[in-house]
């Protein structure tokens, strides 16, 4: 029976999930409206290529040590429920805002300093601030993608 390691189980997964967004980009799509989701997708599709080609050759390789075994679940469960969050209010609050509180959240729970050091804190909400005015000049004035507004914008 083949035996399929986690690296190549998510390098299937990510090549499966690259050209399915590809394809609904290149797909009856206005060109002009979907650049950016265009330019995302190929270079998801190049990331899965070269995930692939990495995968193929260290199979080829004699294995050195077993797989590590299963995903790290409990680590990752703050970060999928900030993920969860940010998209179901994202409507409500604005994309602005609601990425700076996401940014936020994520560096908060899995930063090395604790949340109530209020030096760490603002240095996290100042480089959160930044962030936020990088996705603005990106999206606002480059893209010229409108984004949800909400009641915070």
């Amino acid at each position: 029976m083949l035996h399929i390691n986690n690296e190549t189980k998510a390098t299937i997964f990510s090549l499966t999930a690259a050209i399915v967004f590809a394809v609904a980009c290149f797909w009856d799509a206005d060109p002009e409206v979907y650049l950016f989701p265009r330019i995302l997708a190929v270079l998801m599709l190049a990331l899965g290529l070269t995930q692939l080609i990495h995968a193929v050759k260290e199979r080829a390789k004699p294995s050195q040590k077993p797989d590590a075994g299963a995903i790290a679940w409990p680590a990752l469960l703050p970060g999928l429920a900030v993920t969860v969050v940010f998209v179901l209010s994202i409507e409500r609050i604005g994309f602005y805002t609601g990425s700076f509180l996401a940014f936020l959240c994520i560096v908060l729970v899995y930063g090395k300093r604790k949340w109530n050091d209020y030096k760490a804190l603002s240095y996290k909400a100042m480089i959160g601030l930044l962030f936020m005015l990088v996705l603005y000049g990106l999206f606002w004035k480059l893209l010229y993608v409108r984004t949800p507004e909400g009641w915070l914008i």
